[in-house]
């Protein structure tokens, strides 16, 4: 993967990734890329490492078209999966990648702008609040809810997990 200084007008070496399936830069300049068997983060000074690793075991494909919320921190990104309830939009953050979470399972992948989840259901565009923090505490098993009103994101994973015969919690 290469990127191009605008000013001098010339290309860098960046990451050595085979097939990029997307990538994606925050403000800090780090960069997620989505290599083979998953998202690979290059830091602003360089350094590399994993940020999500493809679970197999658990009928994932790979990991694909990853970009950042504008909080810098938090990423979006596409599970392919043999298994319809591992298939979806997840997020994850820089900090804690282990806590990631399915935003929304389908087959097509999402765009988050002004804090909404853009993405196509059964051939309807489809639009949602993403509240990050609370997606993050249904990862980590923490209280549902922050104190406060319900807000529409909310509503839409809770509903998700009624769905799958969870109940939301109050």
């Amino acid at each position: 993967l290469r990127s191009l200084d605008l000013d001098s007008g010339q290309p860098s070496d960046v990451l050595p990734v085979a097939a990029p399936r997307g990538a994606s830069w925050n403000t800090r300049g780090d960069l997620v890329v989505a290599a083979e068997g998953g998202l690979t983060l290059r830091t602003a000074d360089g350094a590399t490492r994993a940020l999500t690793t493809v679970d197999a075991g658990a009928g994932e494909v790979a990991h694909l078209f990853p970009a950042f919320l504008a909080d810098g921190d938090h990423v979006l990104f596409f599970v392919r999966a043999s298994q319809p309830a591992r298939q979806g939009i997840w997020l994850t953050s820089l900090a804690a990648p282990e806590a990631r979470r399915r935003v929304v399972g389908g087959a097509a992948n999402g765009i988050v702008a002004d804090g909404q989840l853009l993405y196509a259901n059964d051939g309807a565009l489809v639009t949602q609040a993403l509240d990050v923090p609370y997606v993050i505490a249904e990862a980590s098993h923490a209280p549902r809810r922050a104190q406060g009103p319900t807000r529409a994101g909310h509503r839409a994973v809770e509903r998700d997990a009624s769905m799958r015969g969870a109940q939301p919690e109050d």
